[in-house]
């Protein structure tokens, strides 16, 4: 449940997969080391799809710093210049 923050659409996709895949056994798809299905990954990439070039990279330098940054941080991080108000803007979406 950890790995998919309590998103229920995640979880209804692990569901299934564990009642298919694992045929019911809770243990054996927690052993496994990846835990995304394609169902997962298919909902994800479509959302990812539908952001803006800047968000997109936002979403790109907050995955590489993996740890809270500041706006002014984060501003420095990406590639296209960007605004104060315009990374606000950006998070704030």
């Amino acid at each position: 449940m950890n790995s998919y923050r309590g998103n229920p659409l995640a979880l209804k996709i692990a569901a299934i997969a564990i009642a298919d895949i694992f045929v019911g056994d809770l243990s054996k798809f927690l052993a496994q080391e990846n835990r995304v299905f394609n169902g997962i990954r298919y909902h994800l990439n479509q959302q990812f799809d539908r952001l803006s070039e800047r968000e997109k990279q936002v979403m790109y330098w907050l995955a590489i710093d993996r740890e809270p940054v500041t706006a002014k941080e984060l501003q420095q991080d990406l590639v296209f210049p960007s605004s104060d108000a315009d990374i606000l803007e950006t998070l704030e979406y």
